[in-house]
């Protein structure tokens, strides 16, 4: 009943690590083109890529029909914008089919060549700096989360006595955490290898909700060319690693107002003079699923000692789904949600660009941890509330 939907996270694991906005330089054409084993109709290829309207990100999608596996794209873009091509051999819709070939780039205003004589994703990109420096970094980070595949896989397939061992479920999560840790570690350290590099605001702008020392990231930052910090992702990404500042360990958690499952708003300064666990989540979140039986024991061995939990989903549109995870993840203290998904207000008020997160609220509404999870959640519960 705990298990998560895992190629639905793994799919939206994937696509976010590529879809966060690049910044702007001039309106230009692009052009990709190139050839992908033999493929013919009924073969389909998809661009899919962002495009910022008024500060919403919406995601364009185009199509060709392969011809002796070659296709084309051309376009214009506002914006350097981050994307994916997935080729589809028997035709049909990439929403029915969002985990297929596929492989990550990056639009520019360029011409670029993409081949490969049988599948996309062993496909190389020729023409462009900023995707062969993308390509290199995917190659490490692909490597990494195959492995935090394999641990959702395991935890999916794991018996019910298992799930019920919380020895398991604690060596599983910290399994997990340490790939997490290594992922941060490859990201900073290209991040310090690659200051001129487009590529290396847009990875910084990843990290703010992946690791805990955001002034670290603010030092990054510096170290950037400055036409890059001053780039609308570079001014973006400074506006809110400031805001992600006002809500950092031992700052007063910013107060906000959400609707529950039934309707009924929630107000974050209504669980004053008791220790708050803020959890950003959703149903279709493997890693959120995976910590919920640690989340659901805490609950029941501290609520009686002035300790609560306020659940925030990011379930975009789909209440059923969001309250069908309450159900079968057996989680009984309050959530609320927007249902707009990542575009959640209290999201973007904490500054939530990936999850799990939380924050641990003292009575007086002051920040005392970041993102404790596992048996990190354990000692820290058990130190306060002893």
């Amino acid at each position: 009943m705990r298990k998560s939907s895992i190629p639905r996270a793994l799919y939206i694991v994937l696509f976010s690590l590529c879809f966060l906005s690049l910044s702007a330089q001039k309106k230009g054409v692009f052009t990709i083109e190139g050839k992908i084993g033999d493929y013919s109709a009924p073969a389909v290829i998809y661009l899919q890529y962002l495009e910022d309207e008024n500060g919403d990100e919406n995601v364009v999608s185009k199509s060709v029909v392969l011809k002796n596996g070659r296709f084309s794209f051309t376009g214009t873009i506002d914006e350097p914008a981050n994307g994916r091509l997935v080729l589809l051999p028997n035709g049909g819709s990439v929403d029915s089919n969002p985990s297929g070939d596929q492989l990550l780039l990056l639009v520019t205003p360029e011409k670029m060549q993409i081949n490969s004589a049988d599948h996309l994703a062993n496909a190389r990109i020729s023409g462009s700096k900023i995707n062969a420096e993308h390509q290199s970094l995917m190659a490490g980070i692909d490597a990494i989360q195959k492995q935090q595949q394999a641990l959702m896989e395991e935890y999916q397939n794991a018996s019910p006595e298992l799930l019920d061992n919380e020895y398991y479920l604690s060596g599983l999560e910290n399994r997990y955490q340490n790939l997490e840790k290594e992922q941060v570690d490859v990201l900073i350290t290209f991040i310090n290898e690659h200051p001129d590099s487009y590529l290396s605001v847009m990875t910084l702008s990843q990290l703010t909700s992946q690791t805990n020392n955001l002034q670290e990231l603010n030092t990054l930052f510096k170290k950037l060319n400055p036409d890059i910090q001053n780039s609308k992702l570079g001014k973006t990404l400074s506006q809110h690693l400031h805001t992600a500042l006002l809500a950092t360990v031992g700052s007063v958690a910013p107060d906000f107002t959400q609707n529950d499952v039934d309707g009924k708003p929630i107000r974050l300064s209504g669980f004053r003079g008791k220790y708050l666990l803020l959890d950003f989540w959703a149903s279709w979140c493997g890693p959120c699923r995976m910590e919920n039986p640690n989340l659901v024991r805490m609950y029941q061995a501290y609520k009686d000692k002035k300790f609560d939990i306020l659940g925030v989903s990011l379930d975009q549109d789909d209440r059923s789904a969001w309250v069908g995870a309450i159900r079968k993840d057996q989680l009984t203290w309050p959530q609320v949600s927007d249902l707009k998904g990542w575009r959640n207000v209290v999201a973007r008020q904490y500054n939530i660009t990936s999850i799990p997160q939380n924050y641990l609220i003292n009575p007086d509404g002051v920040i005392i941890a970041k993102n404790l999870r596992g048996e990190q959640l354990v000692e820290k519960l058990a130190e306060i509330l002893k």
